[in-house]
Formats: C-alpha cells, structure tokens, sequence
C-alpha cells in the first residue's frame, strides 16, 4: 500500500510498508523494492545505521558531501580519509580567505606581542642605564682623575705636584671603607637586573623564525604536536625563571630536601643552592610522590635551626667543630678513653689550665661541680682554639745528686726509642733532680719498674733550693710528692677522681702534671687515667712560691728504674 504526502521539499514521500510511516531512509542492503524505504522505526530494529541512507543527506548534498557508507560498502576508513580533504572541494575562493585571514590575524597578533616586549625592554634598559650612570658617576667621583689631571698639567713646581698628589693617595687610603661600601651597595642595585645579552636575543629571533618556517606543507601536519610540546617547555622554563616565588608544600619531600641542603651549616653558596632548586624544580611532581621514610632525624632530635644566626656566629661554630674533630682524631690516636669525659692535659692544655684555676679560686665547688666543669671543658674545647698556653717538648735538664755518695748507686742511659732512663745499679738511694721553670706548667709521663715485690719505693715531688742535695726526696718534700710505697701519705693523696694510686696495684705508667707559681701537682695513672691526685687542701699553702724549686726524683732497690717518657713545657700565649 502506497501513500503519497507532499513535504518541504516538494517531492512526494513515500510510507514505509511495515509501520506506514514516513520514510526518512533508503535501506542499502534490502534485496526487494517493497523494503528500500525505511522510517525511523525500521532503523532502531535493525540496529544498524551503516545499512541506511538519510534522505536529507542526498536531498542537501553539497559539492564536497561525503557519506561514510554510501557508495563504497563497509569502508568507513577509506570513506572517512575521502571526507577528511572535503574542505579542499568546492569553493575555491573560500579556502583562498580563509588563509589571508589567518595570517593576517597572526601577522596582527606578532607585531601588537613585540611593541609590548620592545617598550618593555626600553623601559629595563633606561633603568639599568641610570644606576650604572650613578656607579660611574661615583667611581669618577672617587677617583678623581680631573683633579690628578689639572694637577699634573699644572706650572706649580715638582714638589709641590708630588705633595698635592700624595693628600689624594692619603685620603683615598682613609676613606677606603666607605669607597667600599658604596661601590658595593651600587653594585648590589644592578645585580637585581639581568643583563641584556644581545646575542641571546639573536638567537632567540632565529629561533622564532625556524619555527614560523614550520608553517609548511612539508611540517604542518606535525605542527599540533610541537606546538603542544613547545607550550611544555615554555611553561618549564618559565617555573625555572620564577621559581623564588613558587610556594612549595610545608612538608613535601622537595620543600624538606631542600631545607635540610640549604642548611647554613653546610655553606653551600647561593649560586649553587638556586642552581639545585632550579633544577630540582623540574621534577617537583615527580620528587613530591616518592616514597621516602616518614622519621627524617634521630628520635627527639630535629635540624640544627641556623636560620637566625648570623656568619659569623656560623664561622665560630665551624671552628669549635673542626677543633672538636682533630682533638677526636687525636685521642684515638693515643687510644685514651673518651667516654668519662677527662680533660687531657696533653691534648687539652689550655682547658686543663682554666679547669684548675676555677679549682684554685672557688673551694665551694663540690667534686659533682668540678666534674661537670671538666665535662663542659672536654666537649667544647674552646680555650684551645684561643691556645692559652701551647705546648712543647722541653729539653731535660738533669742533675745526678751526689750527696753521700748516691751518684754511685746508679746510671743514667737512653732507651731503644731513645727517652732517658735512670736505674739504680748498686744498693742505696738514687736521687736526681730535674731543672725547671718556676712559672711554667710541666708535662711528663713517666714509665717506672720495682722489681721488689715487698718494698716499692717511689718518690717524685717538688724539692726547695734550701733542701737540695742534703735530704732525700722522701724527707724534704713531704707536702707534694708521689709516692709509691709503705711510707704513707706524702701529701698527694687528695682524689679527684677514682682511687688513691697507693692503693692502685700493678701500676707501670704516671702522668704528672705541675706548676709551681700556680700551686699546681697533680699525678694520675697512664694512659687511662682512671685515677687522679692532686696535693691535699690543706698542704698547699706550704709551698713557697717565692723559692725556686727542682722536681726531685728518688729511686731505691737494685735494678728499679724510672724513664721518662715524655716531656713537655706548656707556655702560655699573649
């Protein structure tokens, strides 16, 4: 059954023959005329538009109408690449304009960008131009080379040129600090300014042309890529430029990584830490999703803050920590514990002086504060960078005694590492002295062997002149020696720290340090120096400052012997 109804387009529109509805379509695959025509109906069961023409794609088709189904079958994509060049079909003059307009827009739009940028650049350029104006200005100023000019071009006599010309020297000499300052706050302006590299701007001109060339036949189809990868690295470069005013996360991996590098106490320059920001910048995205370990520092500790501190109090920190270090270095050469703290009067001169001066001057301080002293005085050794007093290896001045004949009694030698050794070679006493310096603080290490296993006598203590070579060391230097023996107290006997070293066995090594000025004999064993003497309170006032004094050595069984290891003279600096 066949309809005929008229439309807007004049011509006569026939019914479909299965749901009497206008038809809107021809269907390609129907093998009968009774089927061609389709409505919208017939389309949605078939469910397959690739099989069906529109009708008002026929009825409106235009010179450069391509279908995707029609008239090649099931070839979209050879029909879709006949559809992509439609623009170039038809109307020739439309495709002509549509060129001259877009570069005429583009040619519009590079010339308004450029006035922009060149009355940018003019206006950077007239203001670096008046600060460097006023740098010169003022180096002609200060140099004053019109004057030197007028004077050397002067009829004034030779002398008198000299004269004029030695007051410019002298002033200039006079007012070089503020010559300084002046030039470098001038500089400083213009280092906020990038200079104008002129070839830099050539080569970025060319660049621009080469990629306005890009605009080719031969290029064009590539051109949405570069673009879009051009815009990349435009948008980089200008995060790189700008990065000092990128504000990072609180906490972010990048912000941490680079406050723990820009660190004070690492001084790192500027230059270099902009340079790793920079750099790091580029991959901020990237940086900011790694997984690092979320405890940065030590359980209860956190990053040193140096923010606040100024260079020079940096630099004193450097200094007490290098000085820290090479004392580290040095009291593990000589194998010496460190865990107790001591001062070494070795190592440490100037800070076992200031230790026993406070000791000298307050009596209230209880044994707990001393030692907290010494502490403090071991782990920041600043008196040694100041160096109070340095030491030096003195040279031994020794004197055999020879009262009653007790020069006999023993010999004096050297060592294989060439120390003196002084041993007894018949029965009786052998006594010596050593010259010393009344002012001078004394370092020695003594190594000593007392083959007697029953009387072990050792006697090394502070002798008068008015005592010398006519009482043994054991009997006039009652109130400051060492002993080692049955004797008893000798007047070293105060503990500082660990045992009273008579009752310390199997002892072989002493360190000894003395002054006499500064009423100082302190004795400790070596090289550990777990025990340390000093002379008893009440004993220090019998020392006579004012006698010169000897350090006297007695030895006193067959074959005991004593040899002096090391010697040393701390002298104390202006």
């Amino acid at each position: 059954m066949e309809r005929i109804q008229n439309n807007t387009y004049n011509f006569d529109q026939m019914l479909c023959q299965k749901h009497f509805l206008p038809c809107q379509y021809l269907h390609i695959d129907s093998n009968s005329s009774d089927h061609i025509y389709a409505c919208t109906d017939c389309v949605i069961q078939n469910n397959n538009y690739k099989q069906f023409l529109n009708l008002l794609n026929i009825i409106d088709k235009q010179d450069n109408t391509v279908l995707t189904n029609w008239p090649l079958l099931y070839q979209q994509e050879l029909l879709n690449q006949v559809q992509s060049l439609s623009f170039y079909q038809g109307d020739q003059p439309r495709i002509q304009n549509y060129i001259n307009q877009y570069f005429e827009v583009f040619q519009n739009e590079i010339i308004k960008t450029l006035q922009t940028q060149k009355k940018n650049m003019l206006i950077y350029a007239n203001h670096i131009q008046e600060n460097t104006k006023q740098l010169f200005n003022y180096y002609k100023e200060i140099a004053q080379f019109d004057t030197l000019k007028d004077i050397i071009n002067s009829n004034s006599q030779k002398q008198q040129k000299a004269e004029q010309i030695l007051q410019i020297f002298q002033t200039n000499k006079q007012k070089q600090e503020e010559y300084i300052t002046k030039i470098k706050s001038e500089l400083s302006k213009l280092n906020q300014y990038q200079i104008l590299d002129l070839d830099g701007l050539n080569c970025f001109k060319g660049s621009i042309l080469s990629q306005i060339q890009l605009i080719d036949i031969n290029y064009i189809s590539q051109l949405k890529i570069f673009s879009s990868k051009s815009n990349i690295l435009i948008d980089e470069f200008k995060k790189q430029q700008q990065n000092k005013n990128i504000l990072l996360k609180e906490n972010e991996n990048l912000d941490i990584l680079l406050k723990l590098i820009s660190n004070k106490t690492n001084n790192c320059n500027e230059k270099y830490l902009q340079s790793v920001k920079s750099e790091l910048l580029k991959i901020k995205d990237t940086i900011n999703v790694l997984k690092f370990e979320q405890e940065i520092f030590h359980q209860g500790k956190k990053q040193i803050q140096t923010e606040n501190l100024n260079q020079d109090q940096i630099d004193c920190l450097e200094m007490l920590t290098n000085k820290t270090i090479d004392l580290n270095q040095q009291y593990s050469q000589l194998k010496e514990e460190d865990q107790n703290m001591l001062i070494s009067s070795k190592l440490q001169p100037s800070s076992n002086l200031i230790f026993h001066n406070i000791f000298k001057l307050d009596k209230l301080l209880t044994k707990e504060k001393l030692e907290s002293i010494s502490k403090l005085l071991r782990r920041f050794p600043i008196f040694e960078i100041e160096q109070l007093v340095k030491p030096q290896p003195c040279q031994l001045e020794i004197e055999i005694s020879n009262w009653q004949g007790f020069n006999n009694n023993g010999k004096q030698s050297y060592d294989n590492d060439g120390n003196q050794k002084f041993e007894i070679v018949q029965g009786g006493y052998f006594i010596f002295y050593m010259k010393i310096k009344q002012d001078s603080i004394y370092r020695l290490v003594i190594k000593f062997e007392l083959l007697n296993p029953t009387y072990k006598h050792l006697f090394i203590g502070l002798v008068g002149k008015s005592h010398k070579n006519c009482q043994n060391v054991h009997q006039n230097s009652l109130i400051n020696s060492y002993t080692v023996s049955n004797y008893g107290d000798k007047g070293v006997s105060k503990v500082v720290k660990g045992k009273c070293l008579r009752d310390v066995q199997q002892q072989s090594q002493i360190e000894i340090t003395f002054c006499v000025k500064r009423k100082i004999f302190q004795v400790c064993d070596y090289p550990k120096r777990e025990n340390i003497n000093e002379i008893n309170d009440d004993k220090l006032n019998l020392i006579d400052t004012n006698q010169e004094y000897s350090l006297g050595f007695e030895l006193h069984n067959l074959k005991d012997s004593l040899t002096i290891l090391e010697c040393e003279e701390l002298q104390q600096q202006n």
